[in-house]
C-alpha cells in the first residue's frame, strides 16, 4: 500500500453538492463531474427516486418541516445506463455528526490491480481527527496527510474484496465505513445500531440513584431489547444547550442572567462537559458554539440585552437548538428559558414538538412571567372641578404559557419550572442540576431494522417511575 500525498488537491471524480446545514422544506441536490461519460444521475432519498440530466444533474425533494437525518444516494450512469460512480451523503447530519466516507471506489464496483481509494472524514467543531486508517487485509494502515480528504493506492484482486475505513477523533468518538468490491449481489453487514437514551427514575419526586442494568428493561414494537450498559450521568460527560428568550416583555431578566451565569454554568457544568448558547426573539442567534469554556458562556449570558423589536420565534428556536445535538448520542439536556409565547413566527408548535419527541434530548423549561400593557380607565378632575375620564396603558404582569412549556418537557422526559418570583431561580437551578446528574444513560440494541422513521420504546424499572422520551429516530 502506498499513501498518496497532497490531500488538499484531491477531488473525487463524482461529487455531490448537498446542503451542509439544517435543511427543511424543498431542497435541491446537485452533482458535479468532469467525466464526459456521465449522461445522467439517479437520486434516491426516502425511497423516492428521480433522474437528473446535465449540466447540474439537479433534483428537488420536499424533506418536510423538521430537519430529520436522511441518507442521499446518487448513482452516475452512462448513455447505456451502466453505473460509473456512486456516492452517498447525509442530509441534516447535525452539528455533532462524525463520519468517514469512502468516496471511491464505490460499493459493488468491479476493479482489480492498483486502485486509488479516496476517503473523507467529518468531525464537528471542537473535535479533530486523531487517526484515519484503511484496511484491506488483516491490519488497518494509517492514511497519511493532514486534511479531511486523504487517499491511498491499494492492490485489489479480482475476487470479492472488502475495504474498510476507520476514524478516531480526539474526543474519543469513532466511525467506520466498508465497501465490498467485485461482489455484486452481496450485501455488507453493518455495525449494530446502539441507542443511548437519557432516563430518569423517581420515587415520588425524588430521583433514585444506585441502579444498574439489571434494574431496567427495554421493549420496542418487536419485543425486548438487549441492554448493553447503564451509567449514571454524574460520571459521564454532558452536552447542554442554553436557549434564552430575549424578548422585550420578559420579567426577572437581570436576576435570570446572574443565576444562569453564576449558578447553573459555574456549578452544573464540569470540566469535561460541553455547552452552547442561543438567544431568540424576532430572530434566532447562536452566540456561543459548542465549548468547554465556562467563562465564554458566562460572559455571553451576562451581556444579553432585550431585543429592540417585538417577535418571539419560540418554535424555530427549539428546532435550531435541538439540531445542535443531532449526530451525537450520549448524555444531553437543553434548558429553555422563555414565557412560552410564540409571536410572529411561521413554524407551528406541532413541528417543534414532533422534532423534540424524536431528538432524545431532555428539555428543562424555566417559565418566566411577562409584562403586558393593559388599558385602564382613569378618572381625573380638571381645574374647574369637572370629572373627566381617559384611558391609559399600564404594565401588568402576565403568567407564562405553562401548557406549551409543559408539552415540550413531557415530550422529552424533562421537567417544567414555573418562576413566580426572582428568588425562585436559585432553587430551580439546584433542582435542575440534581435532576440532570441523577439521570441514567441507558444503552441498548433495538430490534428496529427500518431506517428513516421514529421507533417507539418503553423503558421500565420496578424500582420507581421512569421519565424519558418515548423513543428514538433512526
Amino acid at each position: 500500500m502506498h499513501a498518496a500525498g497532497a490531500p488538499d488537491l484531491l477531488q473525487p471524480a463524482f461529487r455531490l453538492q448537498v446542503p451542509e446545514g439544517m435543511a427543511t422544506g424543498r431542497v435541491t441536490l446537485r452533482a458535479r463531474t468532469e467525466d464526459p461519460r456521465v449522461a445522467s444521475v439517479v437520486w434516491t432519498l426516502d425511497g423516492v427516486t428521480r433522474r437528473a440530466a446535465r449540466p447540474e444533474f439537479s433534483a428537488a425533494f420536499d424533506v418536510g418541516p423538521i430537519p430529520q437525518e436522511k441518507r442521499v444516494v446518487a448513482i452516475a450512469l452512462d448513455e447505456s445506463r451502466q453505473a460509473l460512480y456512486q456516492q452517498e451523503a447525509i442530509l441534516n447530519p447535525g452539528e455533532r455528526f462524525v463520519s468517514v466516507e469512502i468516496l471511491s471506489p464505490f460499493d459493488g464496483q468491479t476493479v482489480s490491480g492498483p486502485v486509488s481509494v479516496l476517503v473523507r472524514a467529518r468531525v464537528p467543531a471542537g473535535d479533530a481527527i486523531e487517526s484515519l486508517a484503511i484496511q484491506t487485509g488483516d491490519e488497518p494502515s494509517p492514511l497519511a496527510g493532514e486534511g479531511a480528504l486523504r487517499s491511498a493506492v491499494v492492490n485489489v484482486s479480482d475476487r470479492t474484496t472488502p475495504i474498510s475505513a476507520f476514524l478516531n477523533t480526539a474526543s474519543g468518538r469513532h466511525a467506520e465505513k466498508t465497501v465490498v468490491l467485485n461482489g455484486r449481489g452481496l450485501v455488507a453487514t453493518s455495525e449494530a445500531h446502539i441507542v443511548e437514551q437519557v432516563v430518569g427514575v423517581y420515587r415520588g419526586n425524588e430521583p433514585l440513584e444506585g441502579l444498574s442494568a439489571e434494574d431496567f428493561s427495554v421493549r420496542d414494537a418487536d419485543g425486548p431489547c438487549e441492554i448493553r450498559e447503564v451509567k449514571l450521568l454524574r460520571d459521564t460527560p454532558l452536552a447542554v444547550g442554553l436557549l434564552i428568550d430575549t424578548s422585550q416583555s420578559l420579567m426577572y431578566m437581570d436576576a435570570l442572567k446572574q443565576a444562569t451565569a453564576n449558578l447553573f454554568i459555574e456549578r452544573t457544568l464540569k470540566n469535561r462537559d460541553q455547552a452552547f448558547l442561543l438567544r431568540f426573539g424576532p430572530a434566532v442567534v447562536r452566540l456561543v458554539d459548542w465549548t468547554r469554556s465556562r467563562d465564554a458562556l458566562r460572559q455571553s449570558v451576562l451581556a444579553l440585552e432585550d431585543d429592540p423589536v417585538p417577535g418571539t420565534l419560540l418554535n424555530q428556536a427549539v428546532i435550531r437548538g435541538l439540531y445542535q445535538f443531532q449526530g451525537n448520542q450520549g448524555a444531553r439536556a437543553m434548558l429553555l428559558i422563555t414565557d412560552g409565547n410564540a409571536y410572529d413566527e411561521d413554524v407551528p408548535e406541532s413541528a417543534a414538538l414532533a422534532y423534540a419527541r424524536q431528538s432524545g434530548v431532555k428539555i428543562y423549561t424555566l417559565a418566566l412571567p411577562w409584562t403586558g400593557l393593559s388599558l385602564v380607565r382613569v378618572r381625573e378632575k380638571d381645574e374647574d372641578g369637572t370629572t373627566r375620564e381617559r384611558y391609559q396603558e399600564i404594565p401588568v404582569e402576565q403568567p407564562p404559557n405553562l401548557k406549551v412549556l409543559e408539552r415540550f418537557a413531557q415530550a422529552t422526559g424533562g421537567r417544567m419550572y414555573p418562576v413566580k418570583k426572582a428568588a425562585d431561580l436559585p432553587r430551580f437551578y439546584e433542582e435542575i442540576e440534581r435532576d440532570i446528574r441523577t439521570q441514567y444513560l441507558v444503552s441498548y440494541l433495538p430490534n428496529a431494522k427500518r431506517t428513516g422513521s421514529f421507533h417507539g420504546v418503553e423503558i421500565r424499572t420496578r424500582r420507581g417511575r421512569v421519565q424519558t422520551s418515548p423513543g428514538f429516530f433512526y
